[in-house]
């Protein structure tokens, strides 16, 4: 994914832009698919963890109106 980002930003002078936005969501898609798999094969119900830890995260930061 951090490959990608730089790619998008073009942030590596020898290089410059060598990934798109579309690149960069898939990459993204990876990262939350793998830590999907990690965390059901370290909790009984990872959908349940998961929704607990979204709304400890909501409520840590609010949205702004």
């Amino acid at each position: 994914m951090a490959e990608a980002w730089i790619g998008f930003l073009g942030q590596n002078p020898r290089k410059g832009v060598t990934h798109r936005r579309v690149d960069v969501a898939d990459e993204l898609c990876d990262v939350i698919v793998t830590a999907s798999v990690a965390l059901a094969s370290i909790v009984e119900d990872p959908g349940a963890h998961f929704d607990k830890k979204l709304r400890q995260i909501a409520a840590a930061r609010p949205l702004a109106p």
